[in-house]
């Protein structure tokens, strides 16, 4: 953040420790009382992380260049990497856990990403830091040790970093996190309280492990009980099947309200629009009293918390399409992931700063049908309410009418332009993992002047509850190689973008319903020996000159893309992109876009070979 110290004027704050609330144990510690504003200059305090600071008690070490990720590391450019903000101690006495005898301080970082501020933490606290003079700090890679201790520590979990939570809460929270990474980093120390902190010491083991908060924020699923950006109050809003009348030029959705539940120390999340790739041409984004057809989005980040709409033509190519937008985070290409930045001169005499860039990536979507045709609209749903893909109806009526239609992901069909009669409304097939529904046959009755929309909803049981997906196998593995066109030898220094595809249920041949998503396998990786790259805790990640080797993948569908080719070297147009599925043994998937089977085949290594080629650029 620049110029700091000219933005802002309002009340000075100091920080507080109380309670450790979520623990429901309070330490023998206390923070210093929050002071009064005085009048002052306005260049006397600085707005950090929602709360007004002493500018003199406030550091910023700008960081120079701006290659974000560091020379052997994976990322594209970014506008800057700005600052690492210090902010002061605000303890009333020391804080409370030892590190080899000596007290882990309280101070803390903020580092600023093109105006967002994440929460940062040293690596090793003995060390001297951007708060001493001399420091200069640049991106240096990743710290993937470090990564259960920051995705579900402050600030990354909403439970700890909540502006709604107290002062004093969220800054022990920080504390907290603070030894939790020296603990990561440096197994070997010896950490230790002050008599009557042993539970202050136990948090932090267990975010240093990942144990206990693993379990809670997990299992809960903050990404979904507390998305980043809430749509009307969830992560993915619907506005289906949507009413319009035919006097109406388009169909526009309910109006989609924004949320934040922070992850970074700034009180918003930016983010950007993008169409689901489905969507039709001729929808229509509106918001901030702009009109954004698609597949055009705005080509700027938001700030705040812009209200919008969703359009489509009322039209009856459109009718019952689904127009879809993401709101996905400013730093979403570095997102999942632990980064690092270290003092250039003597590195090793200096602490390095790590920090976590959270996944953000909400939805809203909307469908519509019109009041001037008779409708049907056939809802297939399990008894909690959840729509069902691939269920097989057929409908039948007046003067010979017939037709089959498959429920899409939503479990929703619309039919339109029904004329007077009696039909029958039979499902032929359950949706994979469930048995028929109870009635199979329901009968529909249009009536003459009707212009209303018709409805009938049909429920399934599964035939067997859902089961886990069985580890994925020690001998599993995906090579990801890059070779020279001419020569077919492996060349260095490519930059590839693995990314899991897949959030559904595949349905095994005895019934058992499984549960997929690799969905948070969304990496980049230069191919250099050396690079390294975090991935997902359980996967192991090899990188030798022109070749990434995968081990443990989650099952499901992934794609792997060429993001940059070596230096001296030009893509091949035919060779950027490939898909793959990660399977148990001696099963494949079949079916889709929609529903997925599992069906047993005979022996398969299952050993997945991948080979980018390049030209010499000439």
């Amino acid at each position: 953040m620049k110029n700091l110290t000219k933005r802002y004027l309002r009340k000075v704050m100091a920080l507080m420790l109380v309670f450790l609330t979520f623990l429901g144990v309070a330490p023998a510690v206390a923070f210093a009382q929050e002071a009064n504003t005085p009048n002052a200059r306005q260049d006397e305090y600085v707005f950090v992380g929602g709360k007004y600071f002493r500018a003199d008690e406030v550091i910023t070490t700008p960081i120079p260049g701006g290659v974000f990720g560091g020379d052997n590391a994976p990322g594209a450019r970014v506008s800057s990497v700005d600052n690492i903000i210090v902010l002061p101690r605000g303890y009333s006495q020391e804080a409370t856990i030892y590190m080899d005898g000596r007290r882990v301080s309280s101070i803390r970082y903020v580092i600023d990403i093109n105006g967002v501020e994440y929460e940062g933490f040293c690596v090793d606290p003995h060390l001297p830091g951007p708060e001493t003079a001399g420091a200069v700090y640049v991106p240096r890679g990743e710290a993937p040790q470090l990564y259960e201790a920051l995705k579900y520590g402050f600030r990354a979990n909403p439970y700890l970093g909540d502006f709604n939570l107290s002062d004093e809460t969220r800054i022990w929270n920080a504390y907290i996190t603070r030894v939790a990474v020296a603990m990561a980093a440096h197994p070997s120390r010896t950490f230790t309280g002050t008599p009557g902190n042993e539970v202050t010491y136990q948090a932090a083991r267990n975010l240093a492990t990942g144990v206990y908060y693993k379990q809670v924020y997990y299992d809960n699923d903050f990404a979904n009980t507390r998305p980043a950006i809430a749509l009307n109050g969830v992560r993915h809003a619907e506005n289906l099947g949507s009413a319009v009348d035919a006097s109406e030029q388009f169909a526009r959705s309910e109006l989609f309200s924004i949320t934040h539940n922070n992850r970074t120390s700034s009180a918003v999340n930016p983010f950007f629009f993008e169409w689901e790739a489905s969507t039709p041409a001729g929808a229509r984004l509106v918001v901030e009293g702009e009109t954004f057809v698609a597949p055009n989005v705005p080509d700027r980040a938001f700030w705040h918390t812009p209200n919008f709409h969703l359009e489509m033509p009322n039209e009856s190519a459109f009718i019952g399409q689904e127009a879809k937008v993401y709101l996905v985070g400013r730093h979403n290409q570095y997102a999942g992931r632990v980064w690092r930045l270290q003092n250039q001169v003597n590195p090793e005499q200096w602490q390095d700063i790590a920090f976590f860039i959270p996944y953000i990536r909400s939805s809203a979507v909307f469908s519509f049908v019109s009041d001037y045709e008779v409708g049907l609209r056939i809802v297939k749903n399990d008894p909690s309410g959840q729509g069902l893909a691939g269920a097989v109806f057929s409908i039948t009526g007046p003067d010979g009418f017939s037709e089959q239609r498959i429920t899409p992901a939503n479990g929703v069909i619309n039919l339109t332009g029904l004329e007077v009669g009696t039909y029958t409304v039979t499902e032929i097939t359950p949706p994979p993992g469930h048995s028929l529904s109870e009635p199979v046959t329901q009968i529909v009755n249009v009536v003459p002047g009707s212009t209303e929309t018709l409805a009938v909803t049909f429920v399934n049981q599964p035939t067997s509850g859902n089961g886990p997906l069985p580890p994925p196998p020690t001998d599993a593995s995906v090579r990801i190689q890059k070779i020279c066109a001419i020569t077919r030898e492996n060349i260095p220094g490519a930059l590839m973008r693995l990314r899991g595809m897949s959030s559904h249920q595949v349905v095994t041949g005895d019934g058992q319903i499984w549960e997929i998503d690799n969905t948070g396998i969304n990496v980049s990786q230069v191919l250099t020996a050396g690079a390294t790259t975090a991935v997902h805790s359980n996967v192991v990640s090899t990188v030798t000159d022109g070749v990434w080797t995968l081990e443990n993948l989650p099952w499901g569908f992934y794609m792997v893309e060429e993001e940059r080719a070596p230096e001296g070297f030009s893509m091949y147009p035919q060779h950027t992109v490939f898909g793959f599925w990660v399977l148990p043994p001696n099963v494949i998937v079949t079916g889709g876009p929609d529903t997925y089977n599992i069906t047993e085949v005979g022996p398969n290594d299952n050993h997945i070979l991948i080979t980018f080629e390049n030209y010499v650029r000439t």
